[in-house]
């Protein structure tokens, strides 16, 4: 899925002449959720388009945010706990729990460009959910 994205993120900077690439893909594993946080600490005045893959790489949702850090939405995703069996389970309910965080950025000062390419890999990528959280296929 990682190369298909790419591939649609090169199209969509090409056609609209932004620059928009991959900042990086965590794994959301709940030994790696701290690291997750982390990662939205040390970059804390960015923000740009997130997506959520399940642990076969299907995509799930496509998301943009003005701050990583500060989204609200961006942290209730990564919020975790564990249920009685001591197994690792998301707050929210998915048709398959999130597994992969891939961080999608561009020039901040053309930070309103994201939600273009949300709409853009949304309708490109077909995720399971849309904007709203809802299952759509």
């Amino acid at each position: 899925m990682q190369k298909t994205i790419t591939n649609h993120i090169d199209v969509y900077n090409s056609k609209y002449n932004t620059s928009f690439e991959v900042k990086s893909t965590l794994s959301l594993d709940p030994s790696c959720i701290d690291e997750a946080m982390e990662h939205l600490k040390s970059d804390p005045n960015s923000g740009g388009v997130y997506i959520l893959e399940d642990k076969n790489h299907e995509l799930l949702a496509v998301y943009s945010t003005k701050n990583f850090y500060s989204s609200n939405s961006l942290k209730r995703h990564l919020q975790t706990e564990i249920d009685p069996s001591g197994k690792w389970v998301f707050k929210e309910n998915w048709i398959s729990d999130p597994a992969y965080l891939t961080f999608i950025v561009g020039d901040q000062s053309r930070l309103y460009e994201k939600d273009s390419l949300r709409s853009y890999l949304i309708q490109e990528l077909n995720p399971r959910y849309n904007e709203a959280g809802q299952l759509v296929r």
